[in-house]
């Protein structure tokens, strides 16, 4: 069972577990209605692909993005804390006069330019943000495909599922484009 660290309550122990197989089971009942006079293996063929995509694309990022929401976070908290302090730093050290004060300042100097150049191309708080946000629409999305609630009750049934994978689609593009402008392409590198 995936364990979350302290304090982050996107998940339970074993939700997004339980999400996936629910999920599966639902969807497996509704192609077996669907497909009474079909045999089984037809179904079965069917299923192999639903279930690839679950797990790959619901999932696994579902999980994902738990964890890394809270990491990017503690990330852009320690690169700012520490850009803030060099900066102190070499203003204190700036005013003093002494022996390798003036090469102190420079390597504090140096050090603030990379940690900003670092947040800026890492952009650790955006993707915190875009993290965080695809994890809890991730998980609401999953339970109301499974309880039929929000836009799922408006649909026909045989319309949910093809409205769930699109929804999916559409979360994932936002982490993707916060990751796609951080890029070394777009960082011109």
């Amino acid at each position: 069972m995936q364990r979350f660290p302290r304090g982050t309550r996107i998940l339970v122990d074993g939700e997004a577990d339980r999400l996936e197989r629910r999920i599966s089971e639902k969807v497996e009942r509704n192609l077996l209605l669907t497909r009474l006079d079909s045999p089984a293996g037809d179904v079965a063929g069917e299923l192999e692909p639903f279930h690839d995509w679950l797990h790959l694309r619901f999932r696994e990022p579902l999980e994902h993005d738990a964890r890394a929401g809270p990491s990017f976070g503690k990330a852009a908290t320690a690169i700012g804390v520490a850009t803030i302090g060099a900066g102190l730093a070499s203003s204190a050290l700036a005013t003093t006069t002494g022996n390798g004060a003036t090469e102190l300042v420079a390597v504090l100097g140096i050090g603030v330019g990379v940690l900003t150049a670092i947040n800026q191309i890492w952009r650790p708080s955006q993707r915190s943000v875009a993290r965080y946000q695809a994890a809890y629409a991730l998980r609401r999305e999953g339970w109301d495909f499974l309880q039929d609630r929000g836009r799922y009750e408006r649909l026909e049934s045989s319309q949910r599922l093809g409205a769930f994978i699109d929804e999916v689609s559409r979360i994932h593009r936002g982490v993707e484009s916060v990751d796609e402008a951080a890029s070394p392409a777009q960082a011109g590198g």
